[in-house]
């Protein structure tokens, strides 16, 4: 989930979410992976997720954990920021990829 130390050291526009990195801010290791559900989805370097099906993205509660209710296959609606705009795309979940 995002911190305030987050929001400030990259300029988010908003205070909760998960912020998927971009390639420079993470190491020059890409953090969409080609091919991926979310690759396939649009999710871009650089978006926060906000919201998956409804349910805030936040300290309380993270991205994994929302994502664990669901089963491979399942498709959600997620939101996310962009640039500043909020926009809803759809997912398909896949398989969490091996180490």
């Amino acid at each position: 989930p995002i911190t305030s130390d987050v929001v400030s050291q990259y300029s988010l526009s908003v205070n909760q979410g998960a912020y998927i990195p971009t390639v420079s801010q993470n190491g020059g290791q890409d953090t969409v992976m080609a091919g991926s559900p979310a690759d396939k989805a649009g999710v871009q370097p650089g978006d926060i997720i906000t919201e998956v099906d409804g349910t805030a993205v936040n300290q309380g509660t993270s991205l994994t954990s929302i994502l664990d209710k669901h089963q491979v296959g399942d498709r959600v609606s997620v939101t996310i920021v962009r640039g500043g705009k909020t926009m809803n795309i759809d997912v398909t979940l896949g398989a969490a990829p091996s180490s």
